[in-house]
């Protein structure tokens, strides 16, 4: 379905652009810092962003909202391709990857409304998991397809990406029949967090998520140092070590789409939040090679079906007045996660990247029963 398909391309761009930018930034003679900027400029603007995009998908729809980002996309690489070509100033990066940010809560909060609203009820879940596989897959190939073409040339990624918005345009455009949102008053709208704090599930995935995206930073930032530094893992073993993750994220959807019908999304995803940290526990507890590897598939499986577990379990518990509202609101607040947890992970890692590791695994798994415990009485959902 056009969702979908808009969901699985404008996830490759996505993962493809932050590739092309990081890898500009770099060959421009970028540091740390400038990394770090740059992802910074993809994340922050979501958090940011919500209140903007819950208006914007209110008056014209969520379709509109979705055009209203790619047709900013499409606007930036214009302009960024041919300053790239011989731009030396590592700050052009990071200002490009800011717009670029401000653009993809637009498209990332649409097609998780017009998933609600293109499907039956009965079929939400199911949808979101064939989206989360397709997304998944996007995430693997755009970084491979960056690095490749960028060893061609070094804008060759970026019109990569350019033709990639525009077939996202294009699957956009053929969201034709999908039911107008009745528009909601002004009162609704601003009073997001009053709907969220009234629906107990969206609630406990709010705050779920962010702590697990708090802890999800954390590891992030400690484990090239645990795995290259502390246990000498080969280069070439790290990159495949990385590449297991996503390999443990797309057999995570699978099984999802097989249980799902018979499971609630929020049991799994709580499940799978537990798994993710016991995963990351065994890690910071060894330095087997072979076992850390194990862990990391267990990692990705867990990671997988919590992400598919908690999105699905949101945009079913969203659905009716206030979707648009709460959708965006919840992206924000679990968005915000991510960069307190690179602090954290910074400051754990000073103490040795195993501690950090431990911790982040502790923590994770803790969301789970967090989640267990906050949703536990909406046994339907």
């Amino acid at each position: 379905m056009p969702v979908v398909a808009l969901g699985t391309i404008s996830r490759l761009e996505f993962s493809l652009r932050a590739t092309a930018l990081m890898l500009l930034a770099v060959s421009a003679g970028g540091n740390a810092i400038t990394t770090a900027l740059i992802g910074a400029g993809a994340v922050l603007p979501t958090v940011l962003m919500g209140p903007a995009v819950a208006r914007v998908a209110d008056r014209y729809g969520a379709r509109g909202a979705a055009l209203c980002g790619i047709f900013t996309n499409i606007g930036l690489y214009a302009a960024l391709i041919p300053v790239a070509v011989g731009a030396r100033a590592t700050w052009v990066y990071w200002a490009f990857s800011t717009g670029f940010g401000i653009a993809r809560p637009f498209v990332d909060n649409a097609v998780n409304i017009l998933i609600v609203e293109s499907s039956r009820a009965a079929a939400i879940e199911r949808t979101n998991g064939v989206l989360s596989t397709g997304q998944s897959l996007g995430g693997i190939a755009g970084p491979a397809l960056a690095g490749t073409l960028f060893a061609w040339s070094r804008v060759s990624p970026l019109f990569a990406a350019i033709v990639f918005a525009v077939v996202a345009l294009a699957c956009a455009l053929r969201i034709a029949g999908v039911r107008r949102p009745e528009r909601t008053d002004v009162r609704e709208v601003e009073s997001s967090w009053r709907l969220l704090r009234a629906n107990r599930l969206a609630l406990a995935l709010s705050i779920s998520g962010f702590l697990s995206n708090v802890f999800a930073g954390c590891y992030s930032a400690v484990i090239p140092l645990y795995l290259l530094k502390i246990v000498q893992m080969p280069p070439q073993v790290y990159g495949a070590n990385s590449s297991i993750v996503s390999v443990g994220v797309v057999l995570a959807n699978a099984a999802y789409l097989a249980i799902v019908a018979r499971v609630p999304s929020w049991r799994i995803a709580a499940f799978a939040g537990a798994l993710s940290g016991m995963a990351m526990i065994a890690m910071s507890t060894t330095r087997l090679v072979p076992l850390l590897l194990v862990c990391t598939g267990l990692y990705g499986i867990g990671l997988g079906g919590w992400n598919s577990g908690t999105s699905s379990a949101l945009l079913r518990s969203a659905r009716g007045p206030g979707l648009h509202g709460i959708t965006t609101l919840y992206r924000s607040i679990v968005f915000a996660g991510a960069p307190l947890g690179s602090g954290l992970g910074a400051l754990l890692g000073s103490l040795g990247p195993g501690w950090g590791v431990l911790a982040a695994g502790i923590g994770t798994a803790a969301c789970g029963g967090v989640l267990a415990a906050m949703a536990g009485g909406d046994a339907g959902a």
